[in-house]
């Protein structure tokens, strides 16, 4: 299973009975590593998956993925992700 496998079943799994979904650079780096341990026991370091991050949300087909823009300042990147339909 690839890793951006992994990373599309994580956010099919986050939009269960939703419409969107926010996710942070944070969650890629700590829940996405988590989840592919306990479902499918790979082990990658976080900044693989921040990697593949990066070039999922410029090109997926299933995916719409939008940075949002916090009124305070934060470290970490915001992006809100719907189903294309």
């Amino acid at each position: 299973m690839t890793v951006k496998q992994i990373i599309n079943l994580y956010l099919k799994n986050k939009l269960l009975g939703r419409d969107s979904v926010v996710i942070t650079s944070n969650n890629i780096q700590q829940e996405v590593v988590d989840f592919a341990k306990s479902r499918f026991n790979i082990f990658h370091n976080p900044e693989t998956f921040a990697r593949e991050w990066r070039d999922f949300k410029k090109d997926n087909d299933v995916y719409k993925i939008e940075e949002i823009e916090l009124p305070k300042k934060s470290k970490q990147k915001h992006y809100k992700v719907y189903v294309k339909v």
